[in-house]
């Protein structure tokens, strides 16, 4: 009779997938912006067999850093239901890199219903400034308040649904929104000052340095008094003396030849105002994102916070300042020359049009650094 086998032993037991699952969800907990982690949450969700965790932690990655583009196929294998599918089909038209994603900046403001959009602006910014110039005292300042907190809306639509991944203009803000105009102009009006605080320390400075009283009171010569001998003197004929005229009065000292000390102030302010300035302009386009991004008009004045956001991308940084100077430049100069033109309507409407255009080029662009490097700027907002 043949002697039975002992049964094989069982397989080692395979790696508690949902142990270390938990451990990368609570390390996520603690750096939910965490491309890598969000990465190895997704593969795992994957190996257990969570379709619907594993596409989450994948898109989040993949929006966080979109050049982990290798992504892009798991969250097609993943997707299930025509939304998903459809918003697959989305990403997968993005660019990968902020250089890529800036080939079509100057078409975006045009681009679909952009242009009716721009149109209608360019009309209600004309008629708003005609109002505000025919508007007398209060009323005027009142319709250019108005106009401009409406406008500051706009622009930070434009921002916030390009971070969202929008790639047309948005609509018109609604109005009813009043309560949010105040703080919208004040994230643009806080990010100049704050970019610009160290030029008007100086600027106060050297005003007061120039129209200070710089001459002093000038020292006066005591002139000597006249001597009489006496009020009843006589002179030897025995007649009434004459008293001596008074010596003429000494003329006064030159006054002093103006100190070379305010020369060297304004010099020195001078170079203050050109440096800081430069350092100013540097920091007002990142001053502008955090803001809007943020939400508080007075992120900005987090020196540490924006100054260590344009460290952690230099490069895109970089570019950005470069298309961002480059377009406000464009848009100035075709400002004068619209302006030159002098034709009344056209000069109107086309300035408006061109000022709504250029700005939206800029919170577009402002919109897409932060969309392409968040994982590198690693702010906490969604």
């Amino acid at each position: 009779m043949a002697e039975l086998k002992p049964p094989p032993p069982p397989p080692p037991p395979p790696d508690n997938l949902e142990e270390r699952w938990k451990e990368v969800v609570d390390t996520l907990s603690e750096s939910p912006r965490d491309v890598d982690l969000l990465v190895k949450a997704g593969q795992l969700s994957e190996q257990l067999q969570r379709p619907l965790e594993a596409y989450t932690y994948f898109r989040k990655a993949l929006t966080l850093d979109p050049s982990q583009a290798v992504l892009v196929s798991k969250l097609k294998t993943l997707a299930v239901t025509p939304e998903q599918k459809e918003e697959v089909t989305r990403i997968s038209r993005r660019p990968t890199s902020f250089t890529a994603s800036l080939n079509d900046i100057f078409k975006y403001p045009v681009k679909g219903k952009g242009l009716p959009i721009l149109i209608l602006g360019a009309i209600f910014l004309w008629i708003a400034r005609a109002l505000m110039k025919g508007g007398i005292g209060t009323s005027g300042l009142v319709i250019a308040g108005l106009a401009a907190a409406y406008m500051a809306m706009f622009y930070i639509d434009v921002c916030h649904t390009t971070v969202g991944g929008d790639d047309e203009l948005p609509e018109w803000p609604d109005p009813l929104r009043i309560n949010e105009f105040a703080a919208d102009v004040a994230k643009f009006i806080c990010a100049t000052i704050a970019a610009f605080l160290p030029v008007i320390v100086i600027l106060i400075f050297a005003a007061g340095s120039l129209f200070s009283p710089a001459d002093e009171e000038l020292p006066t010569r005591l002139v000597p008094p006249v001597r009489h001998s006496g009020q009843n003197a006589v002179d030897d004929d025995g007649e009434p003396a004459h008293p001596a005229p008074a010596p003429a009065p000494a003329p006064l000292p030159p006054p002093p030849a103006p100190s070379s000390s305010l020369s060297t102030t304004l010099i020195l302010c001078g170079v203050g105002i050109f440096v800081f300035g430069l350092v100013g302009l540097t920091y007002l386009p990142m001053a502008k994102l955090a803001n809007v991004v943020m939400g508080s008009p007075f992120t900005c004045f987090n020196y540490p916070f924006v100054v260590h956001s344009i460290v952690a991308a230099p490069r895109n940084y970089l570019i950005c300042l470069a298309v961002y100077f480059g377009t406000s430049l464009i848009v100035g100069v075709a400002e004068a020359v619209v302006g030159i033109a002098d034709v009344i309507v056209f000069t109107g409407v086309g300035l408006a049009f061109l000022e709504l255009y250029g700005m939206t080029v800029l919170m577009r662009l402002l919109g897409l650094f932060y969309r392409m490097n968040q994982a590198k700027l690693g702010w906490m907002a969604d």
